[in-house]
């Protein structure tokens, strides 16, 4: 598995970052692009306002990570994440949010996405997350997270066990790797930590989600709660 992984591209943290907006909000795609692009490593290569114009944007383009307003015509952006998921299966989608509707992140975690931002969020925030969504981690605003936890997390007896006995089915190193990815660390991160390549850990990472069956990252950290890996 190693071998495999270590054929899997890896991201320096020196490398572009090239970023996706979509959103029908003129104003905000201004305002998200300044505070991106005032981060030498990040490029705006796309702004499209919806969600119909991001899919023919990504089918003939290259982006990293796509921010992505949820609620827009034509196509929107639960909509577009389903369609990216398929035909662009390696950019990592971001749900931009103002979070007064918690069904949209529910329905966007069954999706794929991997992480939601408010709107509201500073330029260090907003940066980080990008930052975190390109390099395999989960980009989660402060306030987003503990609602995640606190409604797919409670340590119940029966969420308990059948958490502990799925996590049961991993090997060490793959629970090590597990606890550590519950933390928000992103696979370079994780690669610090435990000496590893950023190669490597991607690899572990996808072989630990597909003996979970879990679906994305925030499924697995989810899961890494309930059973008391995290601590």
């Amino acid at each position: 598995m190693d071998d495999l992984a270590e054929m899997r591209p890896e991201r320096d943290e020196r490398d572009e970052i090239r970023v996706l907006l979509v959103d029908d909000d003129a104003l905000a795609l201004r305002t998200v692009c300044s505070i991106l692009e005032s981060d030498e490593a990040i490029t705006v290569a796309g702004q499209e306002p919806d969600g119909l114009a991001a899919c023919r944007w990504a089918a003939e383009n290259r982006a990293d990570v796509a921010l992505m307003d949820i609620r827009m015509p034509h196509r929107d952006g639960l909509e577009a994440l389903r369609t990216l998921r398929t035909t662009a299966p390696n950019l990592a989608v971001v749900m931009l949010t103002t979070f007064s509707r918690t069904a949209y992140v529910e329905q966007a975690l069954a999706a794929g996405a991997a992480g939601f931002l408010l709107k509201t969020a500073g330029p260090e925030e907003m940066v980080m997350g990008v930052r975190a969504a390109a390099s395999g981690g989960m980009a989660l605003s402060p306030r987003v997270a503990r609602w995640v936890v606190a409604t797919y997390g409670p340590r119940a007896a029966d969420h308990t066990n059948e958490a502990t006995q799925r996590i049961a089915a991993l090997t060490e190193r793959q629970r090590h790797i597990l606890s550590v990815l519950a933390t928000g660390a992103s696979n370079a991160e994780i690669g610090r930590r435990l000496h590893l390549s950023e190669g490597t850990v991607k690899g572990y990472v996808s072989d630990l989600m597909l003996v979970l069956q879990v679906r994305n990252r925030v499924e697995a950290a989810i899961l890494a709660h309930q059973a008391g890996l995290t601590g």
